[in-house]
């Protein structure tokens, strides 16, 4: 694997051919850009697969401009010229792989209808796809056991993912949880670092806060609040150990009201402080 920082970006990486075992995942990334950065005109002999997880951007594809905020998702097809056309609002925070979806679907032939077409694809519904890009980060930048099938399932499950949101199948919740509690969890987790308060919250998706608070701590075990800090610290984990963005500025991106609470809860659900768990992962993956 070919792991290095292109030049301009804030934070992340670019890696090429992660796994030699896995060779239809060509490269992947997570990058932070700062408002100058821009991206040229530029092809791709596989599919590249991109999710803007925080920021605004306009790309241009098939003379068309398309518009990405946080949760939005594209995909290119081999050969086709695409662009960054503006410079990003802001800090600009997204993931992406390059992948030779052919392997891929000869694995889950079910799903392969849904690549047949060879236009630009956007969808500004992708929010579940973040946890899938995120699980293919870690397997690539984690030395562990078993890596080369974890890389694997993770690859597969945001494939699987993405065909599900391009198919017009309709979408249903376990009868197990509350469809107002499935709601506020899907909030929190794919906006962890907005300042959630509860009155808010119970607005959003139709409860009263007392209301909201009993049916989530019964169907998710624990209150609102405390699984928020919970998706908080495991995205920072993420963080820590894939970038070296300060300490500091990921707990604020985080909505942490202080470093000083950042670090009492860090410590509390990891364990350790989070220079020591960057200092542990970051060195295991080296």
């Amino acid at each position: 694997m070919r792991l290095y920082r292109p030049h301009g970006v804030l934070a992340g990486f670019h890696a090429e051919e992660p796994d030699p075992g896995i060779p239809e995942l060509q490269h992947l990334g997570e990058q932070w850009l700062p408002m100058s950065a821009a991206i040229g005109s530029h092809v791709h002999v596989v599919w590249e697969l991109y999710l803007q997880l925080d920021g605004r951007s306009l790309w241009r594809a098939n003379h068309r401009h398309f518009e990405l905020r946080s949760g939005q998702f594209y995909a290119a097809p081999p050969g086709l010229d695409h662009q960054l056309v503006n410079r990003p609002t802001g800090h600009h925070h997204y993931v992406f792989l390059g992948v030779h979806l052919g392997p891929v679907l000869a694995r889950l032939p079910a799903i392969a209808a849904c690549w047949q077409r060879r236009d630009f694809i956007h969808l500004t519904a992708a929010e579940s796809l973040e946890q899938p890009f995120r699980q293919v980060v870690r397997e690539a930048v984690m030395k562990q056991p078993f890596r080369s099938e974890g890389l694997r399932l993770a690859l597969d499950a945001v494939v699987v993912e993405a065909s599900r949101l391009l198919s017009s199948g309709s979408r249903g919740l376990l009868a197990t949880e509350h469809a107002a509690v499935a709601k506020a969890r899907n909030l929190m987790e794919n906006h962890p670092g907005q300042p959630w308060r509860l009155s808010e919250l119970g607005r959003m998706v139709g409860l009263s806060p007392n209301h909201l608070v009993t049916l989530f701590t019964r169907d998710v075990g624990v209150s609102p609040h405390q699984h928020l800090v919970r998706v908080r610290i495991e995205r920072a984990k993420h963080q820590l150990a894939t970038t070296d963005a300060p300490v500091t500025e990921v707990a604020l991106e985080l909505g942490f009201s202080s470093s000083q609470h950042f670090a009492r809860a860090f410590r509390q659900i990891a364990g350790m402080s989070a220079r020591a768990w960057r200092a542990l992962h970051q060195s295991r993956s080296a």
